[in-house]
């Protein structure tokens, strides 16, 4: 159900101007070997290899001096958060 080409897809819908995650890669350097990311993720995914990597835990401040918490995903991840969201929305 998952191939090269859904992803490909889902890259074109997540934000690249977010900040990176955990794995420190941003969406600029993912793109650079975007199809060489794109197929290892559908083997890893298929060979049931791929684990999602953890949430980088920042903390933003609000206008009333507290501090609202956020949670910055890597990108590898952020593309596959896309494409199983869209794949459920479709059932």
């Amino acid at each position: 159900m998952i191939n090269e080409e859904l992803l490909k897809d889902s890259w074109r819908y997540i934000r690249k101007d977010a900040a990176f995650g955990i794995d420190r890669v941003s969406a600029d350097e993912y793109e650079q070997n975007l199809d060489e990311n794109i197929h290892q993720l559908v083997e890893d995914l298929k060979q049931k290899r791929y684990r999602a990597k953890l949430v980088l835990r920042r903390y933003i401040p609000k206008g009333n001096g507290k501090f609202r918490p956020l949670g910055l995903v890597a990108t590898q991840d952020s593309c596959c958060k896309w494409l199983s969201t869209h794949l459920a929305s479709n059932l």
